[in-house]
């Protein structure tokens, strides 16, 4: 068995846009992140979308020097599972991040629409669509059925509910 998580985190320097995300979404983290960890769960390996560098995965000390993290929720997951996810994960890599979408999310909220504006088909994903798109792997079920509309917010309330 292996596992991975889902991890919330918030910038350790103060940051416009996370500032923003948190006072919108009224919560202490802005960030989302899947991590999977080494087999002897010493060793993890950050999975992310960010704005500087897109879909990738981020070194530990890297990832701590950039963020404090507030809410993680581990999952067991067969030796399979894990390859198949690290597998699909990779094939990710290199996507740009979807900076619009959370300014589309925002306007859809604002005027009641149900949909982004900013919306992209999966084409480039933000942080918790990044987290949406793998979350049955780890049989994690999201209540938001657009995924560019999913917050960090929908994503931890999803994990506090397994």
């Amino acid at each position: 068995m292996r596992f991975i998580s889902i991890v919330a985190s918030r910038p350790r320097k103060k940051k416009v846009g996370a500032e923003l995300i948190m006072w919108e979404l009224g919560t202490t983290y802005s960030h989302v992140s899947w991590v999977f960890w080494s087999r002897d769960l010493t060793k993890p390996f950050y999975y992310e979308s960010t704005m500087h560098s897109g879909v990738t995965f981020t070194g530990e000390q890297h990832w701590r020097d950039r963020n404090q993290t507030v809410f993680i929720r581990n999952f067991e997951v067969s030796d399979d599972v894990y390859e198949e996810f690290l597998s699909s994960a990779m094939d990710r890599c290199g996507e740009e991040y979807g900076f619009l979408q959370n300014i589309g999310i925002k306007i859809s909220n604002l005027f009641k629409l149900g949909y982004n504006i900013f919306g992209n088909g999966g084409e480039l994903a933000n942080c918790s669509e990044l987290i949406y798109d793998f979350a049955k792997i780890v049989r994690l079920e999201i209540g938001i059925r657009n995924p560019d509309l999913v917050t960090p917010y929908d994503i931890v309330e999803a994990c506090r509910a397994v």
